[in-house]
């Protein structure tokens, strides 16, 4: 059977990142499990995060460590203090109930073994618990109140916003976000260029897309994304039939694309070159076939509940490497995952905004346009289309 060791800490943020206080944690509760027979006991962390939250909330480790007493494989749950277990009365007294039915005890390092069906034990756990969750309240009223004064002040609440600091330029971000169209593509221009953010860490998605938000208010998600890509309609569209990019350049008769690998190996399939205006009246045709279903609102009210989501879990994660918790691999490698997730939801809300295509408008707008449907566009031997693959495959009638 398992011992596991609970740690939890409210307030981490980069002037706290609480690295003193986790070592503390850490080196009683493991002294604590030694005690009962655990040499390498399991932790698990809630770093940053209210100990008034239950499962209902964003107490991630607490709602595992729940979910694995109830299978009844825990015998003993260690933790530093009450309060760092929970601040909620409630809560905690439901934990050691459900630690009672299926046999694993609690054991933390300021009243040692709760024993529920000692009447003083009882008691003394009641009384500690009501204590911590009146300080918790009291602590959450004189910060609302605090905010409500700066706020009634003009002073600013909570963190600084970005550029607020020497050397943080939010014109830079907002010229980004202008010339790319969407926050992940703005990311990419910034890192690009060298631009750091706060921390000196790489831009994404949500990070330009807490500056812009700020600087010119919720309405900026609003606006149409269309990227100018290329100076032609097809421009980086186009894949030949052996499987390299097809590049469009301008040429005497009009746009002329060309594969790339044709021109470096003799031996390629003839032909390499093809007109642009022998391709357009096909994508064309193609792209006549979009139709956004009526459910796109509410996608889009789904997708913006997630990228918030991913947005906290992303903060976490960068939290937890920052407290020593993970190392560098391991936070790149979860960062990833967060932000492949967020880059998919931003592919879908620019697709959701597509707007009437109109063929008389200059080839770069049309570009950026047609980059929203379509992710490629496959040529034959021949180098003619043979079949577009689309970002959202569903949305094409047949």
């Amino acid at each position: 059977m398992d011992t596991l060791i609970y740690l939890r800490r409210s307030v981490v943020d980069e002037q706290n990142p609480g690295v003193v206080s986790y070592e503390q944690q850490l080196a009683r509760c493991q002294d604590l499990a030694r005690g009962h027979g655990a040499d390498a006991p399991e932790v698990l962390v809630d770093w940053g995060r209210s100990g008034g939250e239950g499962l209902e909330h964003r107490r991630s480790a607490y709602q595992d460590l729940r979910e694995r007493v109830a299978t009844g494989r825990v015998r003993w749950i260690v933790s530093y203090d009450l309060s760092r277990l929970s601040r909620s009365t409630r809560e905690t007294l439901d934990l050691v109930a459900l630690a009672t039915q299926n046999g694993a005890k609690v054991h933390v390092g300021d009243l040692g073994i709760l024993d529920p069906s000692d009447p003083t034990g009882q008691f003394t756990m009641t009384a500690l618990s009501g204590a911590n969750t009146l300080l918790r309240d009291m602590a959450r009223k004189r910060g609302k109140e605090i905010a409500a004064d700066r706020k009634a002040q003009g002073l600013p609440v909570g963190r600084p916003p970005y550029g607020s600091l020497p050397g943080e330029d939010v014109a830079v971000v907002l010229a980004a976000f202008d010339l790319a169209g969407s926050y992940h593509h703005a990311a990419r221009e910034l890192n690009a260029a060298g631009v750091a953010t706060r921390a000196g860490n790489q831009w994404y998605g949500t990070s330009v897309r807490r500056v812009v938000v700020h600087a010119r208010g919720s309405t900026a998600t609003a606006r149409p994304r269309i990227r100018s890509r290329g100076l032609h309609e097809l421009s980086g569209l186009l894949w030949c039939a052996c499987g390299g990019p097809m590049t469009v350049t301008r040429a005497p008769g009009g746009a002329l694309a060309a594969c790339g690998r044709g021109i470096d190996d003799p031996n390629h399939p003839r032909p390499i070159y093809v007109s642009q205006v022998k391709l357009l009246p096909w994508v064309r045709s193609e792209a006549g076939r979009l139709r956004l279903p009526e459910a796109v609102e509410l996608e889009k009210s789904n997708d913006e509940r997630r990228r918030e989501q991913l947005d906290r879990k992303r903060e976490r994660i960068i939290d937890t490497y920052t407290d020593g918790l993970i190392d560098r691999a391991a936070r790149d490698r979860r960062v990833a995952e967060v932000d492949a997730e967020r880059d998919a939801l931003e592919v879908r809300a620019e697709v959701i905004t597509v707007p009437a295509l109109d063929w008389s408008w200059p080839p770069e707008t049309i570009n950026g346009i047609l980059r929203l449907i379509f992710r490629s566009i496959q040529l034959g031997p021949d180098l003619l289309p043979v079949s577009a693959q689309w970002l959202v495959p569903e949305w094409r009638s047949a």
